[in-house]
């Protein structure tokens, strides 16, 4: 969100000079910024966190965080587990051809940096990946929740791991 001249113009979404990706979530997440600041005269700053996004082809393509590509530039502070889940169970009673995964994951504190998905279930697993991003939970802590099996969620665990 940008505030413009005399601080009392406001721009949100595709309209404002902001860091956010031009997004839905993001104008909703600017557009409660200025709400806030118009109704309540609040010099409210907006924090984006990790943004996930999604292609809704077929298969899906989603990503949040680092990308891998990132990561591999930094190998003294990522770590990349790169998945290909297609004969996994979950996605071999879907019939889907190709599924794969890449989940980045910080060295030092073992924290979700990034991940990205290519599956019919992309769009679910970043979600999944965008709460433990803002929980700041260790990839450890997947081990300890159990999932409905046979669903996405429940291969989220084995995405994490050496």
């Amino acid at each position: 969100m940008q505030t413009v001249g005399s601080g009392h113009i406001y721009a949100c979404g595709d309209a404002a000079d902001s860091c956010g990706l031009l997004l839905t979530p993001v104008a909703r997440l600017e557009a409660d910024a200025v709400i806030e600041n118009i109704l309540h005269k609040n010099c409210k700053k907006i924090h984006y966190p990790a943004i996930p996004s999604a292609v809704f082809t077929s298969p899906k393509l989603a990503q949040i965080g680092i990308s891998s590509k990132e990561a591999a530039e930094r190998p003294d502070l990522y770590q990349i587990n790169k998945i290909d889940t297609t004969k996994w169970y979950t996605y071999r009673r879907t019939n889907e051809p190709t599924a794969q995964a890449k989940v980045i994951l910080k060295k030092d504190t073992q924290q979700i940096a990034g991940a990205s998905f290519l599956s019919e279930e992309a769009d679910v697993m970043v979600n999944y990946i965008a709460f433990m991003m803002k929980a700041g939970l260790k990839a450890s802590y997947l081990n300890d929740l159990l999932f409905a099996y046979t669903s996405p969620a429940s291969d989220l665990s084995y995405m994490v791991k050496d």
